[in-house]
């Protein structure tokens, strides 16, 4: 069998984590989450992650995820440009869910294996992944491995038997942790078999990825965009109608005004500030949404940090 190049089939460009909006009795705002993803292709973003960490993915079953995706791409979104966080809490779930969004055709799939209330061992990761892709039992489909060490750690030894046994289907990996060095390690250790990119976009300067998967590209995409594209070509990048801000500078600025806020609540209360829709603050329980103090400081913050939509 011939093996996939992951140079070609890989994907590329700036791809937002986004997060998910909802209606009032808590279901998904298909409306705002179309809305919202056309404003990013606007302003150059190549593709979506939806269902990931920022898109509360844990909260949602397989068909309320289906039915958006399904939505999504018959208005016209490009199903090319969709990746989907397929990170269920069990193997059946994440096989469902990947069999009816392949149907749909999207770029490919990201899967964490599930956290467990015991020490899971390394040949219980590489189990999971075998057993998934084997009952997916399909060809030329995208998955890649997506490695947060706080919630489980994917050893290299798993990494490396995972690459061996399925380079048809395995073409990248996306580190959630902030670690630099980490990221660094494995681009060092598995950078030629598969594309590594970071989810932290302090980060993609050093990996020069052909792709980065960047929560802040909701707020800053064409920021964020031209720190991946200066980062591959090793230029400085300046922003747009800021003669002395850089796109990292602006970037750690909006890092810091973050700070330790839980991530999806304060970028969706973000949201609701630039889009004046107080609606995308809403998050399902347990996350609700960001206490009265929380939304007063980002109130002001925001007035600081003066956003420029029309050209960041």
């Amino acid at each position: 069998m011939t093996t996939i190049s992951h140079e070609s089939h890989a994907f590329s460009g700036v791809w937002a984590s986004v997060p998910t909006p909802l209606k009032a009795d808590l279901n998904i705002d298909l409306i705002r989450l179309n809305s919202h993803i056309r404003t990013l292709f606007a302003k150059g973003v190549h593709g979506v992650l939806l269902f990931g960490e920022m898109g509360e993915g844990s909260l949602f079953d397989v068909d309320e995820k289906v039915t958006a995706l399904a939505y999504l791409i018959a208005q016209g979104i490009p199903a090319n440009a969709i990746m989907l966080s397929a990170s269920c809490t069990n193997m059946n779930d994440s096989l469902k869910l990947i069999q009816q969004a392949l149907q749909h055709e999207i770029h490919g799939v990201t899967v964490m294996p599930p956290s467990y209330e015991q020490e899971i061992s390394e040949q219980g990761l590489i189990d999971y992944v075998d057993q998934l892709i084997g009952r997916v039992n399909q060809a030329n489909w995208r998955l890649y491995l997506l490695l947060n060490a706080q919630k489980i750690s994917m050893p290299d030894a798993v990494i490396e038997d995972l690459l061996r046994k399925h380079p048809n289907h395995i073409v990248g990996m996306i580190d959630e942790g902030a670690n630099p060095t980490h990221t660094l390690d494995l681009l060092k250790s598995f950078g030629d078999k598969v594309d590594i990119s970071s989810t932290h976009e302090m980060n993609h300067k050093l990996l020069k990825s052909r792709g980065v998967v960047s929560p802040l590209a909701n707020l800053l995409p064409r920021v964020i965009i031209g720190m991946s594209t200066s980062a591959s070509q090793t230029q400085a990048h300046s922003v747009p109608g800021l003669k002395v801000k850089q796109g990292d500078e602006r970037v750690q600025e909006l890092v810091t005004l973050l700070g330790k806020y839980p991530s999806t609540l304060a970028m969706k209360f973000i949201l609701s500030i630039i889009y004046r829709d107080a609606d995308w603050a809403r998050s399902r329980p347990p996350l609700g949404e960001l206490p009265l103090a929380s939304r007063e400081y980002f109130n002001k913050a925001m007035k600081t940090f003066n956003l420029n939509t029309s050209e960041e």
